[in-house]
Order: C-alpha cells, then sequence, then structure tokens
C-alpha cells in the first residue's frame, strides 16, 4: 500500500494486533509491539514527571467483540495516517 505522496506504508488489522501491546514512539517515530496478555494492567511511567502510572485491562466480553476489533481497526488505520504525516 502507498501513500498520497508514494510512500511504501504497512496496514496491521486486527488479527494481526490480537494479545499485543502496541507502543508509538513519537520521539523516534516507530511503531513496536510485543507478545502480551491484555488481560492484565501495565505500568507506564511518564519519562518527564516520573510519574507512574497503571492501565488496567478493560473487560472484553464476547459480545463486545466486534466493538473492539472497530476500535483497533480504527486505530490501526490513525496510526498509519499519523506515521504518513510525520514521516
Amino acid at each position: 500500500m502507498q501513500s498520497k505522496d508514494g510512500k511504501d506504508m504497512i496496514l496491521l488489522g486486527d488479527l494481526v494486533l490480537s494479545n499485543k501491546l502496541v507502543v508509538y514512539d513519537i520521539e523516534n517515530q516507530t511503531i513496536g509491539w510485543t507478545e502480551y496478555n491484555c488481560t492484565s494492567s501495565i505500568k507506564v511511567k511518564d519519562a518527564s514527571s516520573g510519574a507512574v502510572y497503571s492501565v488496567g485491562a478493560h473487560d472484553i466480553g464476547s459480545a463486545s467483540s466486534l466493538t473492539f476489533g472497530g476500535i483497533l481497526t480504527f486505530l490501526s488505520i490513525l496510526i498509519a495516517l499519523l506515521h504518513t504525516f510525520i514521516a
């Protein structure tokens, strides 16, 4: 897939990103992910203040799987667009 200005880009969908922890590094303009048990919470440290925050897992039942998939797809597209405009 290519962006409007002809640069190559890759779009990852919800099947690829299932049970992954995805991070976008604004400073280095990179995206990374790792296998992760998404039912667990994660700790995030604010680099400027040093504050540590706990981000809890969300209760994702089978009834909300379509909604979750839609949100994940939307976020994937948003990240791809941000990467296109920033790069």
